[in-house]
């Protein structure tokens, strides 16, 4: 049975589990304790029938600041708050994860004064949502969201009192209410932590697999044609009867409710199906940049020394931003790209705000160097 797991984290020491079926229905629910190295430790393992996930987080993980801003969207928010929160924050803006809460302004006055739109800027350091979502993946989770129950039960009143009041309140919430709150943030968040770099990819990565698997259908598809005419040539002792089956039968999965009642014209169908696929060739390059990207997780080495914090893609150049521990670790890394990435060159160093170096690298796409060399 597919079933939703909503992880409720109320301390330092860890929280409940819900467990909720198709339905949205609570089926269970379970304890389960998080150290200080954020590994998790569940009273019950972790189904393989999970369907999807999400996190709440205890509302003192978060920061918040109150802005005044004549703005009606979030979306609009977001892109502007890092801009507004400079100077405000005790590090630099690009070291946290920023979401907008949009407030209700309170009513205007007798006068028909209205004041301007108000958007509670909800924050968390990088570096520990990291710390968050690593263990979560070794527990064998990927939450959809990050978001706070505590903040969620308040989001209604924020127009209305004191917030800090609101928020010094909002932990004594009753497990029953918790669970209806859960079930609601499932659906649709109030506030979503993962953003950005750290925006999830489950859907996509789905996606691209099943992408993946049906053109290795066609070329497998096409492959059998290919030796249906050759060893018609070279093995006269094989029936032509059992090969036109086993065509049939490979065309018939790959575009089912299509199979043809015999194999006379099937090459011009094939070509017709092609042509409908040349449409979707930019659909199908999304294959190849997940192939990219999992060469470079691979090509980075497993002590964390390097990462990377930005990857743009640009038709065939690949632009790369990093940080390392030093330049010897980068130069490795850089080599070890080599292997699926051309001309891949260090452009750029420095010194990095967190301290370690920072690094452009620039190269190109496997098919850019062959087109080259044509």
């Amino acid at each position: 049975m597919a079933i939703s797991v909503f992880l409720d984290i109320t301390g330092p020491d860890g929280g409940r589990m819900y467990i909720l079926d198709e339905e949205g229905r609570l089926r269970r629910t379970a304890s389960f304790a998080l150290d200080s190295g954020m590994a998790f430790s569940f009273d019950e393992p972790i189904s393989e029938d999970i369907v999807a996930s999400s996190v709440s987080i205890p509302v003192e993980w978060l920061d918040f600041r109150l802005l005044e801003l004549d703005i009606a969207e979030a979306r609009v928010a977001r892109d502007i708050l890092p801009f507004e929160l400079d100077g405000l924050l005790v590090d630099a803006p690009s070291e946290y994860v920023i979401e907008a809460l949009m407030v209700p302004a309170p009513a205007g006055d007798e006068d028909g004064y209205t004041p301007p739109g108000r958007v509670l800027a909800t924050f968390i350091k990088k570096d520990r949502l990291m710390a968050l979502l690593d263990g979560l993946d070794k527990a064998g989770l990927d939450p959809r969201a990050v978001t706070s129950l505590e903040l969620a039960s308040i989001s209604e009143r924020l127009g209305e009192a004191d917030i800090s009041e609101l928020i010094d309140g909002a932990a004594n919430i009753d497990e029953p209410v918790r669970v209806d709150l859960a079930r609601s943030e499932m659906g649709s968040p109030t506030i979503n932590m993962r953003r950005g770099e750290f925006a999830f990819r489950g859907d996509v990565r789905q996606g691209l697999r099943a992408m993946s698997f049906t053109v290795s259908l066609f070329v497998g598809l096409m492959l059998m044609l290919t030796m249906v005419f050759s060893l018609k040539a070279i093995s006269a002792g094989r029936t032509a009867d059992t090969l036109e089956d086993n065509v049939l039968g490979i065309y018939g999965e790959i575009f089912p409710g299509q199979k043809p009642k015999s194999a006379r014209g099937l090459t011009y169908k094939v070509r017709s199906k092609l042509k409908e696929l040349k449409g979707k060739a930019g659909s199908m390059r999304s294959v190849e940049t997940l192939d990219m990207l999992q060469g470079l997780q691979q090509a980075l080495p497993a002590s964390g020394e390097v990462r990377l914090l930005e990857v743009t893609l640009d038709r065939d150049a690949v632009l790369l931003k990093g940080e390392g521990k030093d330049l010897e670790v980068i130069e490795k890394a850089r080599s070890a790209m080599e292997s699926f990435l051309s001309d891949v060159k260090i452009t750029e160093t420095g010194k990095a705000v967190s301290g370690l170096t920072g690094f452009t690298i620039t190269a190109k796409t496997s098919d850019s160097k062959a087109e080259d060399d044509r």
